[in-house]
């Protein structure tokens, strides 16, 4: 099913690429959710203070404290997000998914 899922996306007009990190799982608890919010929010904090990062260029979503950064930036401020996420509290992995000025 993921594959499939991948495969259709792709058949999509304009889509250029696909990041495929679909899980399949079950639905995630009222503390799993409410604990994504909180790493979202110190993620997005942390990234507001990051003078390399421009906080407007960068959408941050987390699920089952998987961090999923997101925009378009130049190299340098995509790894300097993704340090940053990194190193936050509570998370357990930063999937990139940006695209690249240079």
């Amino acid at each position: 099913i993921k594959e499939d899922l991948a495969v259709l996306v792709l058949e999509v007009p304009n889509v250029r690429n696909v990041q495929n990190e679909m899980v399949i799982a079950g639905n995630a608890s009222f503390a799993s959710r409410t604990g994504d919010t909180f790493i979202t929010g110190r993620v997005k904090g942390r990234l507001a203070q990051n003078k390399e990062v421009g906080t407007n260029h960068v959408k941050v979503v987390t699920e089952n404290g998987t961090v999923f950064l997101m925009g378009i930036v130049s190299r340098a401020e995509g790894e300097a997000a993704a340090q940053t996420a990194s190193t936050t509290s509570g998370v357990q992995r930063v999937v990139k998914v940006f695209e690249y000025l240079d």
